[in-house]
């Protein structure tokens, strides 16, 4: 489980402790089946409200859903059927963009996961065309939704994109990746190719979570207590509305050596 969504549930227990509830947890693994599947089970359990990371089954469970009453929040996502608190993952995506080209990067490359990433990937894209700059072909690496997670051993997606990186002819010198387990998984991949980070190629990613810290990645932070503050705070007073209330929270990048050099000297 990406440790971003670990932060999220410590918050979301804290807020349900503090007025008599207790939270249940299920994980799909990015999987519509078995998402359906927990779904129904929980409803069948009786639950008072859901805050949910949906798959591709959300449209077809909102019918459903809605007709349950049960209060629903959709949580870093942005719904068309639910109430919903998301991250400005466009914003955050601009400012690596943005961060790349103030260090004197003009050889731009993306990891990003297909159905998921596109907005992200698109406002990128945009925010280094606008500076007179293009995002190369050959280093656009899109990859199908859940197959860059691992429970152990290797990635052997996210191997090739290493092999690739690692080629002599290849120019890349910067890099947006989806997430800090990611761009983790492709860091260490990379040293142990002799490529030098941040020198070779800058790596920026997502989640700003206890990962990103310690591995000292530049990454997006994205506010996990007020993201599960406000989810929690839409399904607790939630009544039937007639329109859906869309919370968005603006992120910012936390730079560190992952995509620059940085020198701490003593006075």
């Amino acid at each position: 489980m990406n440790p971003h969504f670990c932060e999220l549930l410590a918050t979301v227990e804290e807020e349900a402790r503090y007025i008599g509830k207790s939270v249940i947890v299920k994980t799909h693994q990015n999987q519509p089946q078995q998402d359906k599947h927990i779904i129904h089970t929980l409803v069948g359990m009786g639950i008072d409200s859901l805050l949910w990371v949906p798959t591709e089954a959300e449209a077809e469970l909102s019918e459903w859903l809605t007709i349950t009453r049960i209060p629903v929040a959709i949580v870093t996502q942005v719904s068309r059927f639910f109430n919903s608190v998301s991250i400005n993952q466009d914003r955050g995506a601009e400012s690596i963009a943005e961060h790349f080209i103030h260090t004197g990067h003009v050889s731009f490359g993306f990891v990003a996961q297909e159905g998921v990433d596109n907005r992200k990937v698109s406002s990128y894209s945009k925010k280094i065309a606008s500076h007179g700059l293009t995002l190369a072909k050959d280093n656009s690496f899109w990859i199908t939704k859940g197959e860059g997670e691992r429970v152990s051993g290797h990635i052997q997606i996210l191997d090739v994109i290493i092999e690739k990186l690692s080629e002599p002819d290849r120019t890349c010198s910067c890099l947006l990746v989806y997430n800090d387990i990611a761009a983790n998984y492709i860091i260490d991949g990379l040293k142990e190719k002799g490529i030098s980070i941040p020198e070779d190629i800058a790596i920026a990613s997502f989640d700003n979570t206890l990962l990103a810290q310690t591995k000292k990645i530049t990454s997006v932070a994205q506010p996990v207590n007020e993201i599960a503050h406000l989810a929690f705070q839409m399904v607790k007073h939630q009544q039937q509305p007639d329109s859906i209330e869309m919370h968005e929270i603006v992120s910012r990048l936390i730079i560190r050596e992952s995509s620059v050099k940085i020198n701490i000297t003593s006075l």
